[in-house]
């Protein structure tokens, strides 16, 4: 459906569109008129609910058991930290894969801050942020270190061991990858 949107958004350069939808069997034909900036506000409105509901996913599945030693010691040590900490890179990279890796508009962001690192993701085309473990900062009253971010790649082309464990808890199938996949280390 979005597709066909599209497509016929592309046939009317106007201003104002008129979009004919035709049905069959118990269904009638519809006419639709709707403005351009409006509709694409509907689609990008689309697209936050899908990464929304993503995030909510790779929250859901989020447990002690994916944490690095070291993370995983800070939250036994301080109960009170969000239960995203420590999870950024694994998260924000099964994100990404969720997302369509290579093949989608977002790249891998990390930033040095007071507690070491944090990951996230940033769409090239509008400058979003996609960030499933902001909360570690947000609930705290902090904001996350994106003004000292700096785009890269992540470890490996596949989804890490971590990564493919959150994926595969959330029930999420990641799209196959692209071979040409960027690497921190090529």
């Amino acid at each position: 459906m979005l597709v066909w949107v599209m497509w016929c958004l592309s046939l009317f350069p106007q201003r104002m569109q008129a979009l004919y939808g035709v049905s069959s069997g118990k269904y009638s034909a519809q006419f639709i008129l709707f403005d351009i900036n409006s509709t694409m506000n509907i689609l990008q409105l689309t697209e936050n609910t899908r990464i929304n509901s993503l995030i909510q996913r790779i929250h859901g599945v989020l447990d002690t058991a994916l944490l690095k030693p070291r993370y995983r010691k800070e939250v036994e040590a301080d109960p009170d930290l969000h239960c995203t900490h420590g999870h950024c890179y694994a998260a924000s990279e099964a994100l990404w894969h969720a997302l369509g890796g290579m093949d989608s508009p977002w790249r891998p962001v990390v930033a040095k801050d007071e507690e070491g690192t944090h990951w996230w993701l940033t769409n090239l085309e509008t400058g979003e942020k996609a960030d499933p473990t902001s909360d570690q900062y947000t609930s705290r009253g902090k904001e996350p270190p994106y003004h000292a971010g700096r785009r890269v790649g992540f470890l490996t082309k596949q989804p890490s061991k971590r990564a493919a464990q959150i994926l595969r808890r959330a029930g999420i199938s990641a799209p196959i990858p692209n071979s040409n996949v960027p690497t921190s280390r090529t």
